[in-house]
């Protein structure tokens, strides 16, 4: 139990320090031709969630997907990135500024602050990817949250999608 408690925070530690100065994910690299396309659902007059999903050059398959907040007349705008990594799903809830607002509705990148991350281990593969993660600890089931960020996920992959451009 011991060594099982230690591999955990092993992981855990080695992911935040991973994160902490290491360059941005393909997806996120700047100045890289990524696709983005949109969806978006009112919520009321001034509240509305925006729905980005991002792809490289070439690729085929989406690599991030975001759900945009607009925050409504009063509040931040609230971030969920779902990095889609090939062996674990990576989830980081971020809050922006109200300032930054016209360029997050772009599917840019402005200034957050992280809340909250966290990961979903899937199925293993063969590392075919251009970055790579520490190990992550064998999950038996998911949890709770877990169910949860996944159902939101598949919700949100489902959406019918615009080009950003129109958007603009």
């Amino acid at each position: 139990m011991k060594i099982l408690a230690f591999s955990v925070l092993t992981s855990f530690a080695l992911l935040l320090v991973a994160n902490a100065g290491r360059e941005p994910l393909p997806i996120d690299q700047a100045n890289n031709r990524r696709t983005v396309t949109f969806a978006t659902e009112g919520e009321d007059a001034t509240s509305a969630f925006y729905y980005f999903f991002y792809s490289l050059p070439d690729e085929d398959e989406v690599s991030k997907v975001r759900m945009l907040w607009n925050g409504g007349s009063a509040n931040k705008p609230t971030i969920t990135d779902y990095y889609l990594a090939g062996t674990f799903i990576w989830i980081i809830e971020r809050i922006a500024d109200r300032r930054d607002l016209p360029l997050l509705l772009k599917g840019e990148d402005a200034p957050f602050q992280t809340v909250k991350e966290r990961f979903i281990k899937t199925a293993p593969i063969e590392n075919e990817r251009l970055y790579t993660f520490p190990d992550v600890p064998k999950v038996l089931r998911l949890s709770e949250a877990e169910r949860r960020d996944l159902t939101t996920l598949l919700t949100l992959l489902s959406k019918t999608r615009k080009p950003i451009a129109e958007n603009r």
